[in-house]
């Protein structure tokens, strides 16, 4: 293997980089949907420049492959990209460095990384007893009201890092029992359902003139959202317009 490149050695490392980025690519995505089940805030796009880097260097590592075995079966144009695809490590490199001084939270580096393998047993109350003859589609549609009643009631989805697990325990809902009935009664899953009730308070305070003196992102931010792509994007997509055009048409 050391005395010709493309060595059969090589050959299968070479596959073996492509499954491997491939598999991370799929770890990442579900861990991603994991986030949006548990947290409403930042956090549940904290790794999203994880996914831009895995993207990044699979699609560095497929042409480096792909043209590795070009040069190897003498394919033309293919085989020049070879010596290109250290450019692309190189433009990785910075692109990491540049998110690192930029934006250090979202590598761990201003607070510990939030570990998302929690022990349901620990600090939740105990799930009741379904009543007998209870239907699971009525103990779901319960414990949705329950949740919905909490959240209303105490305009938790106003704190930015309200978490599935803190929404449970105020609701006295046993976590994985919220989880579901938030997934099959709301249309979505945590993360949609608590800032579809951010998209609603930010109307009303739109609608207040007391309010008139703060900004959209002042509005926003009052509205328990803290990040400004979260809320953009969430607002589209609830009201099919953006914030600006939204306050436009109700004057």
């Amino acid at each position: 293997a050391s005395e010709a490149d493309f060595g059969w050695i090589n050959q299968v490392i070479s596959l073996l980089h492509v499954v491997f980025q491939a598999l991370a690519l799929r770890l990442y995505f579900a861990i991603e949907h994991r986030l949006k089940d548990e947290y409403s805030g930042d956090e549940a796009i904290r790794i999203h420049w994880l996914k831009e880097f895995l993207i990044g260097i699979f699609a560095v590592t497929v042409i480096a492959v792909l043209s590795f075995f070009a040069r190897n079966f003498h394919i033309p144009v293919l085989s020049e990209l070879y010596r290109f695809h250290f450019l692309g490590l190189v433009v990785l490199f910075y692109w990491v460095s540049y998110k690192a001084l930029t934006y250090p939270a979202v590598f761990g580096l201003l607070s510990p990384p939030v570990s998302i393998a929690m022990n349901e047993e620990q600090a939740l109350p105990a799930e009741p007893d379904r009543a007998e003859g209870e239907a699971p589609d009525a103990k779901l549609e319960k414990a949705f009201i329950s949740i919905k009643n909490v959240l209303v009631d105490e305009k938790l989805f106003l704190n930015a890092t309200l978490t599935l697990t803190e929404l449970a325990t105020r609701a006295r809902v046993n976590r994985s029992l919220a989880s579901e009935a938030i997934n099959s009664q709301s249309g979505g899953n945590f993360f949609d359902l608590v800032n579809r009730f951010r998209v609603e308070e930010f109307i009303r305070i739109a609608a207040d003139p007391a309010k008139k003196n703060l900004s959209i992102l002042g509005m926003a931010q009052e509205s328990g959202f803290n990040s400004k792509g979260t809320f953009y994007a969430t607002f589209r997509k609830i009201t099919g317009k953006t914030p600006s055009e939204f306050l436009k048409s109700q004057v």
